[in-house]
């Protein structure tokens, strides 16, 4: 089984890197090219904020992720992204097994090779992007067994993109404050290093995050699985807002009890679960990429799947619907390969199942939560 799951991760990789390497959307590793124009734009000092990369693409996370990126402006940018797609194959495999602890090794092996085959993985890789980067990082400061530089890595993961500040949500109500104090000074001494080179940085983060060009352009408001994306879908851009608002208001406290009760209960996979499932749902913006935290949220389900109680089936059942939908719309085997959603066919299933099906295993797994905490009150 172990053989199996090595297979299907390798395969994963090369094909992947094969995508990267030009065949995908024209570009090779475009977003990995992005990095690499915008790190050199810093690096002769001058603002990445205000120009326009390939395709017509902005630069869009904060000053402190430059000093991180540096890194992969080191040698040719095909190799570069190939060492992304090695890399990231191990840190998933790890994500998987931090997270699903009490499974065996072959069949976490088996679980990594097929979520290296789903959409978010593969246009992760195919993009050359950092979204296994983030997910490694957290899930090592928060749900690895042995706690090792936790506050550094969701400073990095902080630092890298905005919105895994949202994790220290986790440390903060199990009262490890000197994680949480670590964390937003790593991210700090980053953005530090970063407004050194071009102070004038700062001023066109915050213009271009008050524009709204951060968030999302209108012509890719269809690649937008969040809600927001999906009510904008369906009701129109303009006429979104006010139910995305009252999404977020029932979502989000939904998934703030959630969260209480799995952290205090010492179910990190659950808090961490989460946590990501009201940013990729909640966010103004989500693309398909973001949705690797999949491989965590496997873990609040699969190791309990010969459960009796219906709770824990109900969401076994929604997050495994979940995960085979990540599967399915890989842009290569649906026919459309441009990412392009449209109310015709089943083309908008391709973006907004995640939103669905993601909406159901949060639902599933506050109940699930709900339902541990009871049987400990009764028990005590």
């Amino acid at each position: 089984m172990s053989a199996v799951g090595v297979v299907l991760i390798l395969g994963s990789c090369v094909y992947a890197a094969h995508q990267g390497l030009g065949t995908y959307d024209g570009a090779g590793f475009l977003d990995l090219g992005i990095y690499r124009d915008a790190v050199a734009t810093w690096w002769g000092g001058s603002s990445p904020y205000d120009v326009a990369f390939t395709d017509g693409l902005q630069f869009n996370y904060p000053p402190s992720s430059l000093v991180l990126l540096s890194p992969l402006t080191i040698g040719p940018r095909g190799l570069v992204g190939v060492v992304l797609v090695a890399v990231g194959s191990v840190l998933l495999w790890l994500a998987c097994r931090w997270s699903m602890r009490s499974l065996s090794a072959p069949a976490i092996a088996v679980i990594a090779g097929l979520l290296a085959m789903s959409e978010p993985v593969q246009m992760t890789w195919a993009y050359g992007q950092v979204d296994v980067l983030v997910l490694a990082a957290v899930a090592a400061a928060l749900v690895r067994p042995t706690v090792r530089a936790d506050g550094p890595l969701l400073g990095a993961a902080a630092g890298l993109k905005l919105l895994p500040v949202t994790f220290l949500l986790v440390p903060a109500l199990q009262r490890r404050w000197r994680a949480v104090a670590v964390a937003l000074l790593t991210a700090g001494v980053l953005a530090a290093l970063a407004l050194a080179r071009v102070p004038s940085m700062l001023g066109d983060y915050v213009d271009q995050l008050r524009s709204g060009a951060v968030v999302i352009r209108p012509v890719d408001e269809g690649h937008n699985v969040s809600w927001r994306g999906f009510l904008g879908w369906a009701f129109g851009r303009n006429s979104a807002t006010v139910p995305w608002l009252a999404v977020a208001v029932v979502l989000g406290l939904l998934g703030l009890l959630t969260v209480v009760r799995a952290t205090r209960r010492g179910d990190l996979v659950a808090g961490v679960s989460t946590m990501a499932l009201l940013g990729l749902l909640l966010s103004p913006v989500t693309w398909t990429h973001h949705w690797v935290w999949v491989a965590v949220v496997l873990g609040t389900a699969l190791p309990a799947w010969r459960s009796p109680r219906a709770v824990d089936r109900a969401h076994l059942v929604a997050t495994l619907a979940l995960a085979a939908a990540t599967l399915a719309w890989v842009p290569s085997w649906f026919p459309n390969p441009d990412h392009t959603y449209g109310t015709e066919g089943l083309r908008w299933l391709s973006a907004y199942s995640y939103v669905l099906l993601g909406t159901v295993v949060l639902v599933t797994l506050a109940l699930r939560v709900r339902a541990d905490a009871r049987a400990v009150a009764a028990d005590a």
